[in-house]
C-alpha cells in the first residue's frame, strides 16, 4: 500500500506524569510544516484548538528521541470525523504497532468539532535509545465506502516508563561546512604539491657521456 508522507518535523507538545510513566501528547499540528496551512483547520474542542485533515493514504510523522531504552505504548489518539469510518494505521520506524477504526457517525459536518479518542492500542513495545518516527496513516476500512472527506487528526498521546523529554537535539551544519571547506583546501594544496613535484622530473637535464 503507498502511503503519502505530508511532512517530518518534530515538536514535543507537553507531558504530565501519569501512573508509573510518563504521558507524552504530540500535537498533530506541530508536525504540519510541510504541509498546505489550510489543512490545519480550527476545531474549539481540540488540543490546542487545531486538528489536521488528511485525506486517505496519506500519513503524518512524529519524530521524537529517547535518552536511553525505554517502554512505550500508544495510550490515546484524539481525533474528529463526520461520515464513514476511517481506519488509523500506526507505524513506529516502519513496523505497523497498531491500528484503529474511528466511529461512524454524521450531523451535516457538525461532528468536525466533536473530537473522539480510542483508548489504548497496540502493545507495549521496547524502544532503544535515540531519534524515532511514529507515522500515523490514514485508511479506509472498506474502500469503496470512502466517502473522500479523510479524518481529522488531534494528537497522539504515548504512554513512557521512563523518559519525560521527548525533544531531539538540533543539529548544526556549521561544522559539516567547516569540514568540508578543509577537506577541500587539503585536496586542493595536495594537488599542487604533487603538480609541481612532476614538473621538476619532467624537467630535469639528462645527463651525456662519461657523465651517466
Amino acid at each position: 500500500m503507498a502511503y503519502t508522507t505530508l511532512f517530518g518535523v518534530f515538536l514535543l507538545a507537553s507531558f504530565v506524569a501519569v501512573g508509573l510513566g510518563v504521558s507524552v501528547s504530540l500535537e498533530a499540528e506541530s508536525f504540519a510544516g510541510k504541509l498546505d496551512p489550510n489543512r490545519t483547520i480550527f476545531r474549539s474542542e481540540a488540543s490546542n484548538v487545531r486538528n489536521v485533515l488528511l485525506y486517505m493514504d496519506e500519513s503524518i510523522d512524529m519524530t521524537f528521541c529517547l535518552g536511553s531504552e525505554d517502554t512505550i505504548q500508544i495510550e490515546n489518539l484524539y481525533y474528529s470525523n463526520d461520515g464513514t469510518e476511517d481506519r488509523f494505521v500506526l507505524e513506529l520506524d516502519g513496523k505497523i504497532i497498531a491500528d484503529v477504526t474511528g466511529t461512524t457517525d454524521s450531523d451535516f459536518g457538525n461532528k468536525w468539532n466533536t473530537i473522539s479518542e480510542t483508548g489504548r492500542i497496540g502493545e507495549k513495545i521496547s524502544v532503544g535509545s535515540g531519534a524515532h518516527t511514529l507515522r500515523v496513516v490514514v485508511d479506509a476500512q472498506d474502500r469503496s465506502k470512502d466517502d473522500g472527506y479523510g479524518a481529522e487528526l488531534d494528537r497522539v498521546v504515548l504512554d513512557v516508563a521512563n523518559n519525560s523529554d521527548l525533544s531531539c537535539p538540533e543539529t548544526s551544519t556549521d561544522s559539516q561546512t567547516t569540514v568540508t571547506e578543509e577537506t577541500s583546501t587539503t585536496y586542493v594544496e595536495s594537488s599542487t604539491t604533487y603538480a609541481e613535484e612532476t614538473t621538476e622530473a619532467e624537467t630535469t637535464t639528462p645527463c651525456e657521456g662519461d657523465d651517466c
